[in-house]
């Protein structure tokens, strides 16, 4: 019986119905996606490319997300790194010299990621750029890799939508999180 519905939905993909299946699928990919704070950028997030069977793997960028705190990037960083481990990141590199935070390169491991992209990999990259008057910009650059060409994966704008929104769900996680402690530090008998 499972077999029969398989091959009645690759049907449905290949007919006359296959739009409004394939909108449903993408929009169950940006779902998935949208929960995780997407990957890394080509540049920089791509200095040490993920393999996969001895060959190296293309990173597809997934853009840069970015947000401005009157905050000094000490008190950012480690709430950043903090926030990344909180969305199940693993880190690789918390580089204060740098300002950047690495995470390692992981598996999408999400049946329906893996079934309209194939197999993928993602990162994420934050950059704390110090501002006159203690402010900061936080940028969180991400991407994807794989060994097919995802961009012309006709979900890849979708993909990209959900990461954008994902990576807007971290910063504003990172906001949140910096005035609670801002708040807690402030002297309540004053």
């Amino acid at each position: 019986m499972l077999n029969s519905r398989v091959r009645t939905w690759v049907a449905r993909l290949r007919g006359g119905r296959s739009a409004a299946i394939l909108a449903g699928v993408t929009v169950l990919v940006a779902a998935c996606l949208a929960g995780r704070p997407a990957a890394p950028a080509a540049g920089p997030a791509g200095d040490d490319a993920p393999r996969t069977g001895g060959s190296e793997l293309r990173v597809f960028s997934s853009g840069i997300q970015s947000d401005t705190l009157d905050a000094d990037w000490r008190e950012i960083f480690p709430i950043a790194v903090a926030r990344l481990e909180h969305d199940d990141w693993d880190i690789q590199r918390a580089d204060t010299a740098a300002r950047r935070v690495v995470t390692r390169w992981k598996p999408m491991d999400h049946m329906l990621t893996r079934l309209a992209l194939g197999d993928v990999q993602a990162r994420c990259v934050v950059d704390l750029a110090p501002l006159s008057g203690g402010r900061t910009v936080i940028r969180m650059r991400g991407g994807l890799a794989s060994a097919e060409n995802l961009e012309a994966k006709p979900v890849w704008g979708t993909a990209q939508a959900a990461y954008r929104k994902a990576a807007r769900k971290y910063l504003a996680g990172v906001r949140r999180e910096l005035e609670r402690s801002t708040a807690t530090a402030v002297d309540p008998g004053r």
